[in-house]
């Protein structure tokens, strides 16, 4: 037969069965204690006109349910004390934050390693700005882990106070983007603390841009002091020319020299070029010999040309010590050049030449002495002063002043001198010096030089003071033949290139032209200049010496833009610190931050499910929790959101 228990047994048994110590009070405690009491009244209730089968049955259910129960009440303990509560409820938002810390003294440690550096050649071709990124992306995510979560929490506070159920999805959605936090923000005082993690969101949207500002690439450029650093232009002090001997005071001239001629004329020749090992280099100022030209209008002085007239339909026009012209006739221009002594004339007055070309011309066809005009061009050696710097391999010479070389005395009583000067004060490196500066002989002061101390005293010049072009005869006599000839109106030229004097040589208004004859011998000095230049004396051509500069890309830290991303770092930690202090003030036994399961245990009380559980639409349920104000209460089946 079966055992029955009387109503005040089974009232007994359930007592002893949830018997709670006294010490915990807490509210979870609480809850449960309750829900024993309900579970007593049911089943008192259940029990009460029952058969003493069914109240068997009721107590072995009651039994099993007391045992789910029970292990749920003897975990619950007293309350932790702050920091352990602290540690366990928000371990991962503090360890969020400490790495945030640590990406941003990555960043710092990066930048102040590389700041003012050249570009490190790491592998995989990974650049400093690829690395920063990295640290950047690292320090924004993390950063933001608390933020959303501190948002989600301080939504559980926010329905401490009734507020429409719409803002649990504007709060939802704030803790997922920026977006949502504009919506938190025109629903939140600006003095709420949402407001503040809202704000840190939408912030941190700039903070990539502001990381990357930091770095800037600035070329710098600096000196190289290697030894394959290497900066030189052909220079020469000394040039001398031995052609073949043809006869007395005859020489030939060789064909390297003969070919400068012909680029000099046809201004096809090509500058002097520089040896730049980085292709980045600065010269001082620094002298070769070379040749140089000047050219003169003569005709100005009607002394200097001549007219005699044996007929009246013809006419002999002669230029004093140069060619001449018979009219009418269809010759424009007449040249003639001839061997220099070495002396001095019109055009170049206190320089002594080595070719002197004299030319006549016409601008019309009448036979008057004002239509004639006549130019006197000379070339002599001279001391050229350059200073000259490549950038990106290309080279740029300047001219900064020339000196002719003066005669030295005629040797073999050949009637042609060579030249020879030291021009004061002397260049040597890029540094000048003076006469005074040479008084006693060394081992590089070798020159006893007469004429530059006072009283008549000796200098003693290094051979980089001295000039020297001793046997100049073999270009003398080819210049002497190859600067001469004519032009003619029919566009005749012997030799070919004199048709570039005249402005035109095939019609009747052909007339030379002073600029164009200018510019011809210019070239033609020009050319010979860089040929001296580049097969100077072997034993005294020392080149100019330059400077090699090298130009790379830096890096250049701007710490200013690093305020930005720290000063939001240091706001979120503050923020994350203002959430926990709130919850441990308000919802200590409530930290459920952004998780789903608050809401799928607990929700809306049964009031509000009954009354809107037939709205399945979206929209309509939108509209509700716009109306619907609730707010979080603790009621006797657990906390819940309960219409005010």
């Amino acid at each position: 037969m079966a055992e029955t228990h009387s109503d005040e047994d089974f009232s007994t048994f359930l007592d002893r069965s949830f018997a709670v110590d006294g010490a915990m009070s807490s509210p979870q405690n609480e809850h449960y204690c309750g829900a024993h009491r309900r579970l007593l009244s049911n089943t008192s209730t259940i029990l009460s006109g029952s058969t003493d089968v069914d109240q068997s049955q009721a107590t072995d259910e009651v039994s099993a349910k007391v045992e789910l129960l029970s292990p749920s009440l003897g975990r619950m303990s007293p309350r932790k004390n702050i920091y352990t509560w602290v540690w366990d409820e928000w371990l991962f938002e503090i360890l969020a934050c400490t790495l945030s810390l640590l990406a941003l003294v990555a960043i710092v440690i990066t930048l102040a390693v590389h700041d003012g550096r050249p570009l490190p050649e790491w592998p995989f071709n990974i650049s400093v700005n690829a690395l920063v990124s990295v640290f950047g992306v690292i320090l924004k995510t993390s950063m933001m882990l608390p933020v959303s979560e501190s948002i989600s929490q301080l939504k559980w506070t926010w329905f401490q106070k009734p507020h429409p159920l719409g803002h649990f999805t504007d709060f939802d959605s704030a803790s997922r983007g920026p977006w949502g936090c504009l919506k938190v923000l025109r629903r939140c005082h600006v003095r709420h603390l949402t407001s503040v993690g809202a704000a840190i969101t939408i912030l941190a949207l700039a903070s990539d841009p502001f990381i990357q500002q930091m770095i800037k690439f600035k070329p710098v450029t600096f000196m190289l002091t290697t030894d394959d650093a290497h900066a030189f232009i052909p220079c020469t002090n000394n040039y001398t020319l031995h052609g073949e001997h043809t006869g007395a005071g005859l020489e030939s001239l060789d064909l390297t020299t003969q070919a400068a001629i012909y680029k000099g004329v046809y201004n096809s020749y090509s500058p002097v070029d520089a040896t730049c090992s980085s292709g980045n280099c600065t010269f001082g100022h620094y002298r070769t010999l070379g040749m140089c030209s000047r050219c003169e209008v003569v005709s100005s002085n009607s002394s200097n040309i001549n007219k005699t007239c044996p007929a009246s339909y013809l006419c002999t026009f002669t230029l004093k010590d140069g060619p001449s012209m018979i009219l009418p006739a269809p010759t424009v221009l007449n040249m003639s050049t001839v061997v220099s002594d070495g002396e001095t004339n019109n055009a170049s007055p206190n320089i002594s030449v080595l070719s002197s070309t004299r030319l006549l011309g016409r601008t019309d066809e009448t036979m008057e002495l004002d239509s004639m005009v006549a130019f006197e061009c000379t070339l002599y050696p001279c001391i050229r002063t350059y200073t000259a710097s490549v950038v990106q391999g290309s080279m740029s010479e300047v001219l900064l002043s020339t000196s002719p070389v003066p005669l030295f005395n005629v040797e073999h009583n050949l009637g042609f001198a060579g030249f020879s000067g030291t021009p004061m004060p002397c260049l040597i490196n890029g540094t000048y010096f003076h006469a005074t500066d040479f008084t006693t002989p060394s081992t590089t002061n070798v020159i006893p030089t007469l004429g530059l101390l006072p009283d008549n005293q000796t200098a003693y010049l290094p051979l980089s003071c001295a000039f020297n072009y001793p046997d100049p005869i073999g270009m003398a006599e080819y210049l002497a033949t190859f600067l001469s000839g004519s032009v003619t109106m029919y566009g005749i030229s012997t030799p070919d290139w004199l048709g570039q004097l005249v402005t035109s040589n095939t019609s009747a208004a052909a007339s030379p032209r002073f600029d164009l004859i200018d510019t011809a011998w210019n070239a033609l000095a020009e050319s010979l200049t860089v040929h001296m230049r580049q097969n100077g004396d072997p034993f005294n051509s020392p080149p100019a010496i330059g400077a090699v500069y090298q130009t790379e890309t830096r890096i250049q830290v701007q710490w200013p833009w690093l305020a930005y991303p720290a000063s939001l770092l240091l706001l979120a930690l503050a923020f994350m610190v203002a959430t926990i202090y709130n919850s441990a003030l308000h919802t200590r036994d409530r930290v459920w931050k952004g998780s789903p399961l608050p809401l799928m245990l607990h929700g809306v009380d049964d009031e509000i499910r009954s009354v809107q559980q037939h709205k399945t639409e979206l929209k309509e349920m939108e509209i509700m929790a716009k109306q619907l104000r609730v707010q979080i209460q603790e009621k006797d089946d657990g906390w819940r959101l309960v219409a005010t």
